[in-house]
């Protein structure tokens, strides 16, 4: 489903701590994912990560 009703869920998938709470958030652990967003959906900001998101991202 593509639009502005998912960006809460990415962001917090994204930008957001592990956890429980949003279980696509697991997915930054695994060292070969890909992502594709269409813009509403993504982060604001997005593709120019935030730092927070570079941070979280490379780890």
């Amino acid at each position: 489903v593509p639009g502005v009703r998912k960006r809460q869920a990415v962001t917090a998938a994204l930008l957001g701590p592990v956890s429980t709470g949003c279980p696509a958030s697991i997915l930054r652990t695994h060292p070969d994912v890909d992502l594709f967003l269409d813009r509403d959906s993504a982060p604001p900001g997005w593709p120019d990560q935030p730092p927070q998101a570079q941070d979280r991202l490379s780890a």
